[in-house]
């Protein structure tokens, strides 16, 4: 009996060392993110890919994630009218991270990344990340997706962009049944047709072949 005993209180104090050990790193990752330092950022997103790895998807990483996803962007630090706290490298990896996770939750939050970030590099990380993930709400991604990249051809188009985009649209597609919503059909036409390099429009023009086949009389879905 006292055997027993003793061997449950190691079990007890190992548990409570494990854990006193995975709250200290929480909180040093969590003090990186909220560091102003952009390259302390970069340490902690460092550090929660491999605590991700290892197997902590608790949501304490998911709200540091979701804090640095959208700093700069909704969460602002300004001088003289500048906002200090900008930076687009570090949202990136957190959507590569995202797309690493690849839970309801993650998909959520790069939906939410493409459709307020204006930065391109987040932007192809984010939608690439939803091209691999995405299992769920196409009618709702799909043309945020389509929106983004848009508002990004209007300006300048970025063949890097399109082709994330065409790609991840090929992806989804095959995974929702061969179905794409009508906002990114119109999407793969506007780059059939716009200012792109001719490996991109060449891509947009077979998927637009893939849907008339795929829609043809007696095609397999």
């Amino acid at each position: 009996m006292k055997r027993i005993a003793l061997i449950c209180m190691v079990c007890m104090v190992f548990v409570s060392v494990v854990s006193g050990q995975e709250t200290l790193e929480m909180t040093l990752i969590r003090e990186q993110s909220y560091s102003m330092d952009r390259e302390m950022k970069l340490i902690a997103t460092a550090n929660l890919r491999r605590t991700i790895k290892n197997g902590n998807t608790k949501d304490e990483v998911y709200n540091i994630l979701e804090y640095l996803a959208f700093e700069g962007i909704l969460y602002k630090t300004m001088e003289y009218g500048r906002v200090l706290n900008n930076f687009p490298d570090v949202r990136a990896q957190v959507a590569i991270l995202f797309g690493v996770l690849g839970t309801p939750r993650a998909q959520e939050q790069l939906v939410k990344m493409v459709n307020l970030d204006p930065d391109i590099t987040v932007l192809i990380e984010a939608i690439g990340a939803l091209g691999n993930i995405l299992s769920a709400n196409f009618s709702t991604a799909v043309p945020v997706i389509a929106k983004a990249v848009r508002r990004v051809d209007f300006t300048a188009p970025n063949n890097a962009l399109a082709m994330t985009t065409l790609e991840a649209f090929e992806k989804m597609t095959a995974r929702n049944n061969g179905v794409l919503h009508r906002d990114g059909l119109d999407l793969i036409q506007t780059i059939v047709s716009g200012s792109y390099i001719t490996v991109v429009r060449n891509k947009a023009r077979q998927l637009q072949l893939d849907r008339i086949r795929a829609n043809e009389p007696g095609a397999s879905r």
